[in-house]
């Protein structure tokens, strides 16, 4: 597979939130399986960040509406949490991912 630019990835990600949000847990699963395999290849600490956050919230959202249980990987994050640039998105991502 080839890598997927960051900012392809990041509207991926942002359709991914907008069906959880929606509670379309279809399209969320199919979103989520792209998202996974395109995260793969991403060094971006902002992009993987947001990730954990919307794979959290998938496997809450598959929870409670499918009663399925799910783990939630931290590798994604490990090593580029305490990495961040002190920006404000990543302040933001910080807060919300110690948020949730």
């Amino acid at each position: 597979m080839s890598k997927v630019p960051v900012a392809e990835l990041a509207s991926l990600l942002n359709d991914w939130n907008m069906e959880i949000k929606k509670d379309h847990a279809d399209e969320a699963e199919r979103l989520f399986a792209k998202a996974k395999q395109a995260v793969e290849e991403i060094d971006d600490a902002d992009i993987l960040i947001y990730y954990s956050l919307l794979e959290k919230r998938h496997h809450i959202l598959m929870y409670n509406l499918r009663g399925q249980k799910g783990n939630v990987s931290t590798k994604s994050i490990e090593g580029h949490y305490g990495k961040k640039k002190e920006d404000d998105l990543s302040n933001r991502l910080a807060y919300y991912f110690d948020f949730l």
